[in-house]
């Protein structure tokens, strides 16, 4: 891996901490009525741009569900899908 890889990589993982701690506030904690909080890893050129693509054509998907971006699905690995759920997920999505 040669630095500006290694550069990148550490940009973006030091963006998926950051949505980390943004992800989970305001999470509803109440016993009403149960709202699952599914937290998506969305491929910042798949999945991510056809997220994007839906807000701008108005299409509304449900407020539980968190989106984090990332450079590549593949970069999502199995201890940040853990870390999602011991954060108090209830379900974690990885999409690319």
């Amino acid at each position: 891996m040669n630095r500006s890889t290694h550069r990148l990589s550490k940009h973006w993982q030091d963006s998926i901490q950051a949505f980390f701690h943004t992800a989970f506030r305001g999470m509803n904690m109440s016993n009403e009525q149960f709202e699952p909080t599914i937290i998506g890893f969305l491929c910042n050129w798949c999945a991510y741009a056809g997220a994007d693509l839906a807000g701008v054509s108005r299409l509304q998907y449900p407020p539980n569900l968190r989106t984090i971006r990332t450079l590549c699905s593949a970069t999502v690995g199995p201890h940040q899908i853990l870390k999602a759920f011991q954060k108090g997920a209830d379900g974690v999505f990885v999409g690319g």
